[in-house]
C-alpha cells in the first residue's frame, strides 16, 4: 500500500478530536443506551481505514481488509473482526462526510460526476424490448455494458 498512512491518520485524528470537542457540549447522552463500553479501533482509525480503501485498487472492502489490513497494516491497527468491523463503520461516516467536505479545494467550475445505470431490460431483450423505444440505449460502466439509462 502506498498511501502515507500515518498523514493520513494525523489528519483524521486532529479533526475528530476537535469536532468531537465541540460536540461533546452541546450532546446530551442517551439514557436508553446501557453499555457504553470503547471499540477497539478509534474513530479516527476507522475512518483512516475507510479513506485507505477509496485510496486503494481494491473493489471490494473484504478484500482490502483480508489481504492488506489483516497481512501488511496490523501493526498499525488494532485488530478487530471483519463483521464487527462493518457494524461499527456506519456511526462514523458523518464525521467521514465532515472531514472531505472540509478538505475541499478550490472551485474550478470542473468536477467528476458519477453515474449509476438504470437498466431497462437484460442485454438479451433488447431488441423485444419496446416500453423506453427511441429512448433507451446501449451503455458501458466499469461493471460491463447495459441497456438502458445513466443517471447522473
Amino acid at each position: 500500500m502506498l498511501a502515507p498512512i500515518v498523514e493520513i491518520f494525523c489528519e483524521v485524528d486532529d479533526f475528530c478530536k476537535e469536532v468531537i470537542e465541540k460536540q461533546h457540549i452541546k450532546l446530551l447522552r442517551n439514557p436508553e443506551r446501557k453499555r457504553c463500553r470503547e471499540s477497539r479501533l478509534s474513530i479516527s482509525e476507522i475512518i483512516t481505514i475507510l479513506i485507505l480503501f477509496q485510496l486503494s485498487h481494491y473493489r471490494t472492502f473484504k478484500d482490502i481488509y483480508d489481504n492488506c489490513l489483516i497481512r501488511e497494516l496490523r501493526y498499525y491497527f488494532p485488530f478487530i473482526s471483519y463483521n464487527r468491523f462493518v457494524e461499527i463503520q456506519g456511526a462514523v461516516i458523518p464525521l467521514l462526510s465532515m472531514f472531505v467536505l472540509s478538505r475541499n479545494g478550490m472551485e474550478t467550475g470542473i468536477y467528476y460526476i458519477d453515474s449509476t445505470t438504470l437498466k431497462v431490460c437484460h442485454n438479451k431483450r433488447i431488441n423485444n424490448h419496446k416500453v423506453f423505444k427511441g429512448l433507451a440505449e446501449r451503455g458501458k460502466t466499469s461493471m460491463g455494458w447495459f441497456f438502458g439509462f445513466k443517471l447522473h
